[in-house]
């Protein structure tokens, strides 16, 4: 249930969204920090309000995009180590086959040179 949860909340506030909707939040206290002319108000509300409510859905939009990258990435390596292996496997089995018609080929070499 806790997880479910967790990842119904990260999909909702990891959107631009909601980047959007934070902004506009923090952006409502601006006014009276400005007003207030205390650098540390202003540093508090820059660090405490804003970086870390308009960041927090930014980092996690920007993991998801990497997380697909990945992904990707490794489809793609999977693919192509499938192939290389089917590959080697229809090279390993003509030679396979080319063993067997160069033994039998020699053996009627050999049963002729006998006769």
């Amino acid at each position: 249930m806790n997880e479910r949860i967790a990842v119904w909340l990260t999909h909702r506030v990891g959107s631009m969204t909601t980047a959007y909707l934070f902004c506009a939040l923090a952006l409502v206290s601006l006014p009276s920090v400005l007003v207030s002319h205390n650098v540390l108000v202003m540093v508090s509300w820059l660090a405490q309000t804003f970086i870390q409510l308009v960041l927090l859905p930014i980092i996690i939009v920007g993991q998801d995009v990497a997380s697909r990258r990945v992904e990707a990435t490794i489809m793609e390596t999977h693919q192509q180590t499938h192939a290389l292996m089917k590959a080697m496997h229809a090279v390993l089995t003509h030679d396979a086959a080319d063993d067997a018609l160069a033994l039998a080929v020699l053996a009627d070499v050999e049963a002729r040179d006998g006769n």
